[in-house]
């Protein structure tokens, strides 16, 4: 059975974030994931987990810079170590990031170099403390304008040039969808570097089931690669959440 975790950021807008675990856990889901985490009540998650047995598998590496611009290595290994400490904290293994967005001027092999050598150091200290980096392509065409990082190819390209255990991608069937599609032959061909995933339907990143998108195909698919990590569900639930949640498990589970 293919593992979920719920994205709490796009469920019960404006609650707190421990609210949102314990009504995650209340509807038999076992694993939460978020986006940033400095504005967050990290004491406050790390107890709700702990009560309801809830695992954070993923959130946002809070890095605060792009990794197509150039930043003093000093700042970049401080702000990937506090990423890893918040990770520990909350017993987390993984942690997501992006590029960030296309540097004017500047051509895709020098910023490829560019992204690779910074996101080499980062990986190095994620290695030393246990911790996965999640690098996610995003679609540049309705969500993230401007986005360097869009196509499965160069994110397989980056990956595999730095050579890391600790170093997978995050593969987004939305952003995918709306950037080249081809989803399940991408899956089939990429899955020992894929560790995780994120679905929403396509358009409007509504519930999973709505939509041009044949789910029930491409969890069936991703069911016989034998994958072992988690299925994330990060969509803007377009009725009463719990409804929606519940059709998006059956989807998954059935």
């Amino acid at each position: 059975m293919l593992k979920i975790s719920l994205c709490i950021e796009t469920f019960w807008n404006g609650e707190p974030e421990e609210k949102k675990i314990y009504r995650t856990a209340s509807l038999g889901v076992s694993a939460i994931e978020f986006w940033g985490w400095r504005k967050k009540n990290l004491n406050s998650i790390r107890t709700a987990l702990e009560k309801t047995g809830i695992v954070c598998c993923a959130f946002s590496c809070d890095h605060g810079f792009d990794l197509t611009k150039t930043v003093g290595k000093k700042f970049l290994t401080e702000a990937i170590k506090q990423s890893v400490q918040t990770a520990r904290f909350l017993n987390c293994s993984r942690l997501i990031i992006t590029s960030g967005n296309i540097v004017k001027g500047l051509s895709f092999a020098r910023t490829r170099r560019r992204v690779i050598e910074q996101l080499k150091s980062m990986v190095k200290i994620a290695e030393d403390a246990g911790i996965t980096i999640l690098l996610e392509p995003l679609n540049n065409i309705v969500d993230h304008p401007g986005c360097w990082l869009t196509h499965m190819k160069d994110a397989v390209d980056i990956v595999n040039s730095i050579e890391s255990p600790n170093l997978k991608i995050l593969y987004d069937i939305y952003h995918q969808q709306i950037t080249e599609g081809n989803i399940i032959a991408t899956i089939t061909k990429h899955i020992h570097l894929i560790g995780h995933f994120h679905v929403a339907g396509v358009p409007g990143r509504g519930v999973p089931s709505d939509g041009e998108l044949n789910y029930r195909a491409i969890f069936s698919a991703i069911r016989h690669l034998s994958y072992d990590g988690y299925i994330g569900l990060e969509y803007e639930p377009c009725r009463k959440e719990e409804q929606s949640l519940r059709k998006a498990l059956e989807l998954v589970q059935n």
